[in-house]
Order: structure tokens, then C-alpha cells, then sequence
């Protein structure tokens, strides 16, 4: 979930009411609301009132809509006055603010916090077990569990965001290709999806890459584009049947033949195939600046740019579609979010909790469902027709969205990715980045590249991740 970007909102909240019980009475639809008690008046007669702060980053509009969000949890219990605690700037600004509230005692109840920090805090005891809250009906999907080794849960994704493929459906059309398909059954395969890059890829004269005088050093379009964070190459790794770590996190399984293969099969798209931007040409386009210029025929990128796909549909006419993506042994996809938390040092742990509670529940933050920005973190968001139909059935998500993400996030969504199960995993990336931008490169393989940076990354895991794990 990328929310420093964020575009401004368009949303259906007149539907959202009608088939939402859940819904009813929230203050982000009212603009006339009364006014929250402030702290040490009692809104309620015998009620001692309590004072809750919230923190998170974002944009003004995202800061607009989390002000509705806790005027709405206000007005349900108005013995709960929550002050709004907005710092703009995420990452490691955002996590310096974090450090120095810690040390002075004065976090914060309930936030939106860095997920690269997430597990090491809350093996500190820096945030309460939210077990307990996400059970039954809010029960949260598994993969964006933030969880401990002793099984607790300190944070959950406040969305499920999934890895797919966007396209520019009028070059599809010009050339005479199929869409990439939009249900997992009829999935390209990764040489399948080579061969329609090949056709999309263009240099300057015309050419493409499948013709004699193709010319690679001149490109005006690229067939493909695939992002080269961890996320994207740990997809692809699991796709042809390798990953970074077994299955029980006990080790790593980086240097094992399929996890390399599949290193190398990305980096070909740019140093052999010639159908992707290569690092030195400037690397990758936003996907949304890559389909409207395009530049881009196709591009695999997370599920939050449909609300920014939207706006350039609505303001520039872009005319795109969503696609599975293609799989090489295996199909599978993989999801990320940025994690809510409550902490531990609260002086009101139950309130605390019920706050967070209130902010993760998909009915009470519309804004950002039906505008294409999040999927529910809910699991009966994704089987109950009445919620599934609440979150999809709007001009915001096209008639594929149901096969191609949906169903798709249902099955093909099988582990979760490292960050929501190893301490110090943003340490482990750290070494492994540089060794794999050789690849990208083209300046070493990617046998040679793994095989080099493996002794590092094998006393960084019995060192700083493997102690952490009993």
C-alpha cells in the first residue's frame, strides 16, 4: 500500500450506505456533525472521559478522510475524545518522530507505522496483542498478519495489496494481441508472456523486437516492465518454485537453483530480451506515466494504482485493463500493507484497542475501498456478496476486477512475504539489494551475484533473524 501518492478520492457513498448496515450513522458522511467533547469534559453524565491519540502519514486528503474515520468513532462512543497526530512525511521521518516519543514516553495510543519497524517493536512489547480483536466476523486475511514467533499479532495490514498486471488496451488493439487474461485458469505463461512483450517492444523506426532489424539501443516502447523490489522478486522466486527462505523461516533458500533462475529470468527481460527499461536507461516509469505516454505496453505493480489509473482514465483518457500475472512453474501472487497498531505504553489498553478496532473495520473507511486505493484486510470481505458487492460493483473497479483480483487473492495468495514474519528482514534486503543490482546490471549473473553475497547473508540470518525466531 504506497499512501504518500494518493490522488484526491471519487467516491459512491450514497451505494455505500444503501447496502451497508454496517455503515449506518458513520460521521465521515455528515459535515453537520456535533462537535467531540474535549478532554476532561464528560460528553456522558458518570463517564470518566478518555483521551486517545492517533498517528499516521499520508497526504491531505488521506489526512481528511482519518479525521472523518475518528470523528466517526467518536461520535459511537462519546465518552472518547482521539486527537488526529498527522506527520506527513512516512519512512524514516516518520519512524525518527516514533523513536523520540518512545524515549520521552509519549506515543501515541493507536497509529499507522512503518512495516520495515513492525515485528521488531512488537517483539520489544512495544504493542499490544491484537489477537483477541480479529477473530470471527473480523477476522483478518492471513497474509497480512504482522505475527510473532510466539504467534502473537502486533499489527495487521489496514489493506490486503496484491501484485497484478496493468495494461494500455489500445496498443493491445493495435497490434492485434489478446489482453492478458484476467482469471488465474487461462494465466499466460512467462514464455507466453515474453513472446507478446517481444511484439509490444518497439525501437524508434518501428521495429519490434521479434524483427531482423529490430534495434535495441533505440527503444520507443517496452513490452514490459516489472518493478525490482523485494516484493516482485520474491513473487517470481515462489513462481518458479524457489524463495529467499524455507517454509518454516528456519533458513535461507536464496542460492537454491530455482530462486537463481528466476533472478536471472527477470534481469533477461532487460539484458537479453530488450523488453523492459533497463537501470541504466533510468529504470522503471510509474505505471501510470508508463500506459499513458506509451511507453509502457504492461506493467506488474500493486492493486493500489487503480485509484491513480482511475484519475488518468477519467482526466486523460487512458483506457486500461487488469491481468493475472504470468507464472513460470507456479501461479501465485503476494501482498503487502502498511500495518496498524496499537501500543503497549497506552494508558487506556482496551480503548486503545477498540480505536484500532474501529479504523480496521473495512465498513468504516469507504473512502478507500470503493475508490479503488485498498482491498478489505477482512476475510468475509472477500466471500459475503452483500460486502463484496459494497467494495467492487462502482465505476471504480472494471468487470474484470472480480476474476483478476478477487478470486485471485482467494488462491493464489499462499504465504505471506518475509517482513510479516522475520525480525530484521529490511537488514537481510539491504544486503541482498546491492548483489542483485549487478544483475540488473548485467555486470555479473545471477549465480555469480548469489553465490557472492550468500556468506553475508548467512551470518546476517544466524545472527540478527535466527535468534529472534524461538
Amino acid at each position: 500500500m504506497k499512501t504518500e501518492q494518493t490522488p484526491k478520492r471519487t467516491l459512491n457513498r450514497r451505494k455505500f450506505l444503501q447496502l451497508s448496515s454496517t455503515a449506518a450513522g458513520l460521521a465521515l458522511l455528515s459535515a453537520c456533525a456535533a462537535p467531540a467533547a474535549q478532554p476532561g469534559e464528560s460528553a456522558v453524565p458518570g463517564q470518566e472521559q478518555i483521551l486517545l491519540r492517533y498517528s499516521h502519514w499520508g497526504n491531505e486528503d488521506e489526512k481528511a478522510s482519518t479525521w472523518s474515520t475518528l470523528q466517526a468513532f467518536m461520535e459511537q462512543n462519546p465518552n472518547i475524545t482521539v486527537e488526529q497526530m498527522y506527520i506527513p512525511e512516512a519512512g524514516d521521518p516518520y519512524l525518527q518522530k516514533m523513536n523520540a516519543m518512545a524515549a520521552s514516553n509519549t506515543l501515541p495510543d493507536g497509529a499507522l507505522f512503518p512495516d520495515a519497524h513492525t515485528l521488531n517493536w512488537g517483539l520489544r512489547d512495544m504493542f499490544l496483542d491484537l489477537s483477541e480483536i480479529y477473530t470471527g466476523e473480523h477476522e483478518k486475511v492471513d497474509a497480512i498478519q504482522y505475527r510473532t514467533p510466539d504467534g502473537r499479532i502486533v499489527g495487521v495490514s489496514g489493506a490486503q495489496e496484491i501484485q497484478l498486471i496493468w495494461y494500455n488496451k489500445d496498443l493491445f488493439d493495435e497490434e492485434g494481441i489478446p489482453y492478458p487474461p484476467a482469471s488465474a485458469e487461462e494465466a499466460w505463461s512467462w514464455d507466453q508472456s515474453l513472446e507478446f512483450a517481444k511484439q509490444l517492444t518497439v525501437d524508434i523506426n518501428g521495429n519490434n523486437a521479434l524483427s531482423a532489424a529490430f534495434d535495441p539501443t533505440s527503444l520507443d516502447r517496452f513490452g514490459f516492465q516489472i518493478g525490482l523490489s523485494d516484493m516482485p522478486v520474491i513473487t517470481y522466486m515462489r513462481s518458479n518454485g524457489g524463495d529467499i527462505f524455507n517454509e518454516d523461516w528456519t533458513g535461507l533458500t536464496l542460492d537454491a537453483p530455482q530462486s537463481v533462475e528466476a533472478i536471472q529470468m527477470m534481469a533477461d527481460l532487460m539484458n537479453v530480451h530488450s523488453v523492459m527499461p533497463k537501470l541504466t536507461a533510468g529504470g522503471t516509469m510509474s505505471t501510470d506515466s508508463g500506459l499513458l505516454s506509451r511507453k509502457i505496453a504492461m506493467a506488474m505493480d500493486g492493486q493500489w494504482v487503480l485509484e491513480t489509473l482511475n484519475r488518468v482514465r477519467r482526466e486523460e483518457g487512458l483506457n486500461f485493463g487488469i491481468g493475472v500475472l504470468p507464472y513460470i512453474q507456479d501461479k501465485v501472487t503476494t501482498a503487502t500493507g502498511g500495518p496498524i497498531i496499537a501500543f503497549s505504553a497506552s494508558q487506556h489498553p482496551a480503548e486503545a484497542m477498540q480505536l484500532v478496532s474501529f479504523i480496521m473495520d473495512p465498513a468504516n473507511t469507504p473512502d478507500y475501498i470503493t475508490g479503488g486505493l485498498w482491498m478489505p484486510n477482512e476475510k468475509r470481505w472477500y466471500h459475503e456478496p452483500e460486502l463484496l458487492s459494497i467494495w467492487i460493483d462502482n465505476e471504480n473497479h472494471p468487470p474484470e476486477y472480480k476474476s483478476a483480483v478477487v478470486d485471485y487473492s482467494l488462491d493464489y495468495v499462499t504465504r505471506p512475504l518475509p517482513i510479516y514474519r522475520l525480525p530484521n528482514w529490511p537488514g537481510m534486503w539491504q544486503i541482498l539489494n546491492p548483489a542483485l543490482e549487478q544483475v540488473w546490471l548485467g555486470e555479473k549473473t545471477a549465480e555469480e551475484a548469489i553465490a557472492g553475497v550468500m556468506p553475508q547473508a548467512s551470518a546476517y540470518f544466524d545472527a540478527e533473524i535466527a535468534p529472534l525466531m524461538i
